[in-house]
């Protein structure tokens, strides 16, 4: 890569990254006017206009964001080099984009977040827990763990486990009924549940060759698994919600887990990737980081 081109993209990068021009010629310590006629000087060679400007904002075209995926990774990837240069060997410095819904970000990734950041303190991390599905090239975010198939053909998915779903209680609760070991109990029961196809009114579980199917009506159903759990803490019903969001609950006693041996549907825990750009060097070490921390496969599946 020339050096003018080379500065050209780095620049063109570092916009994208500080979303707007002003920010990043401070970061890079230049004039606004230089970054202007560098990302116009972009658009005359490559034919095209790579960001919509308003006066509170800049977005890229499809142009830009097609432009932004190629050349993002080289020049995060020299970044790093020349990062291992100034800091004694130390490559692990950047920042890494990722992505989950509330209670996967805070229950399983924030922790291994904070792990790797103790062993490597230079890399920062923007985490976007949230429940919308957030565009991984659109929003340049690294890596998403997601539950259930994604949509976009054009992502790399590796299958990291299953999401097993249990019946909670709390033991006020389950006072009422004489037997917890049968599903059965289910129709009489206020049920907790979330929204989507874990919540969904017709539930089939099996216990080795007995199985059963149950049309439920949830007395509530949400979408954030604190307010389900408190629920279920106050007794006002049984809660169908995933293992590892009430482990403490578990542990502590405030809700007990209820028809052991039976399994209902489990849902598909994916490591998603952009599939068009290769990951950097510092984002293929935590996907291996994350991996091993999960216990699964760093190749896993595509």
């Amino acid at each position: 890569m020339e050096q003018s081109n080379f500065d050209d993209l780095h620049l063109f990068v570092t916009v994208v990254e500080s979303k707007s021009f002003s920010a990043a010629a401070r970061k890079i310590g230049c004039a606004k006017s230089k970054v202007s006629r560098t990302i116009s000087n972009i658009e005359t060679r490559y034919g095209g206009q790579v960001f919509f400007r308003t006066t509170r904002e800049i977005n890229l075209t499809d142009m830009g964001q097609k432009l932004y995926a190629m050349a993002q990774p080289g020049i995060q990837s020299i970044r790093e080099g020349l990062a291992s240069i100034r800091h004694d060997g130390v490559s692990m410095r950047g920042t890494i984009k990722i992505t989950a819904v509330e209670d996967i970000g805070i229950k399983i990734l924030t922790p291994i977040i904070a792990k790797f950041s103790g062993i490597y303190p230079l890399v920062n991390f923007e985490m976007f827990f949230t429940q919308e599905t957030l565009d991984l090239v659109k929003h340049s975010i690294d890596v998403a763990l997601r539950v259930g198939p994604t949509s976009q053909q054009t992502y790399k998915t590796r299958s990291v486990g299953n999401i097993e779903f249990i019946f909670v209680a709390s033991p006020r609760y389950l006072a009422r009924f004489s037997d917890t070991t049968d599903p059965r109990i289910l129709p009489d029961a206020d049920l907790i549940t979330f929204h989507g196809p874990a919540g969904r009114r017709k539930i089939n579980l099996n216990a080795g060759k007995d199985s059963v199917s149950l049309d439920i009506k949830p007395k509530f159903a949400g979408t954030n698994s604190d307010s389900l759990l408190y629920l279920a803490r106050q007794g006002t019903g049984i809660a169908y919600i995933p293992r590892f969001v009430c482990l403490e609950d578990l542990k502590s006693g405030q809700l007990r887990e209820i028809f052991h041996g039976w399994t209902g549907p489990s849902r598909k825990l994916n490591l998603v990737t952009p599939g068009a750009r290769k990951p950097t060097p510092l984002v293929e070490a935590f996907l291996k980081f994350l991996a091993s921390e999960l216990q699964i496969s760093p190749t896993g599946s595509t």
